[in-house]
């Protein structure tokens, strides 16, 4: 910072003396300071969120992966295209189990040929379900918490500050205007 940034800076202060600092111009300062205090504070806050988020995220994958086995299933009809989307394809497949024969639809590469194994993924009681999230995925969720938390308060201070500046200067404008008008009108003898 420079020197004369940093005597800017002293002068701008909301508890100055200076009579012809305005109250505006105060306020602005006071609120521009509490904006910097909260978007410190937003930090280790976004943090405790992010790692508070990434624990349940992290408890809820690990009780994902302990209710869920995958079992290794042969394709047993020809692959057609989902319904919803072209790219994505289907198959009938079955497996073995203490029951006998299962079978389900599940999605599989639009290579794949009858005959050809899948894994498909059951729940505790056999049935069909999708593939538990991958640990990493708590980490990704727990980041995420953290910077929407980060950006939200750094974007609604910002704009604040800009906000509350933009209104100012509309205003002190809206002021000088009319002082000028009023020294042309005297300055040309005019009485309104």
């Amino acid at each position: 910072m420079s020197g004369y940034a940093t005597v800017r800076l002293w002068q701008m202060r909301p508890w100055n003396p200076n009579p012809l600092l305005r109250p505006s111009d105060r306020f602005v300062v006071l609120l521009r300071l509490v904006v910097a205090l909260a978007v410190l504070l937003a930090v280790p806050v976004a943090g405790a969120l992010g790692t508070q988020v990434y624990t349940a995220d992290a408890a809820a994958i690990a009780n994902e992966r302990a209710t869920k086995s995958a079992v290794d299933a042969t394709i047993t009809s020809r692959p057609q295209p989902q319904s919803s989307t072209a790219h994505r394809f289907e198959a009938t497949v079955q497996w073995h189990t203490d029951r006998g024969v299962a079978t389900t639809t599940t999605n599989v590469a639009r290579q794949a040929v009858i005959g050809d194994n899948v894994r498909v993924w059951l729940d505790r009681d056999g049935a069909p379900t999708a593939r538990p999230r991958d640990p990493g995925a708590a980490v990704f969720t727990g980041i995420g918490a953290a910077v929407v938390v980060l950006v939200s308060t750094w974007l609604t201070g910002w704009l604040l500050v800009h906000g509350v500046w933009w209104l100012q200067y509309l205003r002190h404008s809206a002021g000088w205007d009319r002082e000028w008008r009023l020294i042309d009108s005297e300055l040309r003898g005019d009485k309104q």
